[in-house]
């Protein structure tokens, strides 16, 4: 399985905190065919970004049935989110390892047979070293034997899913704090 991650920020009782979102998929081509379908099904060009905030210019009205469609094709994956006070990405990046092997050893999981890939939006990680140093105090999980990479957004789609994911969660976030909450029609 490949949980692709990429962050998001947050301030909560006045200060920041880190959201990271992992999404494990089992078959990034899937992932990749359908959000290219959803990108030309909306006027988009497959090489466009898909993010939750910074896209490029598009109605509103489109821009929530994007929205609405981005969270379908989240369905199918393994969405776990951490949120950590401070903005240190790493630290954030070992508590979202923790969260993936507490999922990896659930029972019934089948990803203790299956190797694991983790793939960071870059930025995210200080030292790829360190991480996988970490990684290997988490044995006996499937976790500590992780490949680990870091992309671009824009070369995965499924770290764009990721930022929607990280951005639905930390809008989520903020109207449980008491953001006034935005009434949008689907």
């Amino acid at each position: 399985m490949i949980f692709a991650i990429d962050d998001s920020d947050i301030q909560i009782e006045e200060r920041p905190h880190t959201i990271l979102a992992a999404l494990g998929v089992r078959d990034s081509a899937a992932v990749e065919s359908a959000l290219d379908a959803l990108k030309s099904q909306f006027g988009l060009l497959p090489t466009d970004e898909v993010k939750w905030n910074g896209m490029k210019p598009m109605p509103q009205q489109s821009r929530e049935a994007l929205s609405q469609e981005l969270m379908t094709l989240l369905h199918e994956s393994v969405p776990l989110v951490v949120i950590s006070e401070g903005r240190n990405k790493q630290v954030a990046a070992e508590r979202l390892a923790a969260q993936i092997a507490d999922f990896a050893g659930k029972p019934r999981s089948q990803l203790a047979a299956e190797p694991l890939e983790l793939i960071f939006d870059k930025g995210i990680l200080d030292s790829e070293l360190g991480y996988l140093q970490y990684l290997h105090t988490l044995a006996p999980s499937p976790v500590a034997s992780a490949s680990v990479a870091t992309v671009h957004s824009h070369e995965s789609a499924a770290i764009q899913l990721a930022d929607v994911l990280a951005g639905f969660n930390r809008l989520a976030t903020e109207i449980a704090l008491g953001r006034a909450n935005k009434n949008v029609l689907l």
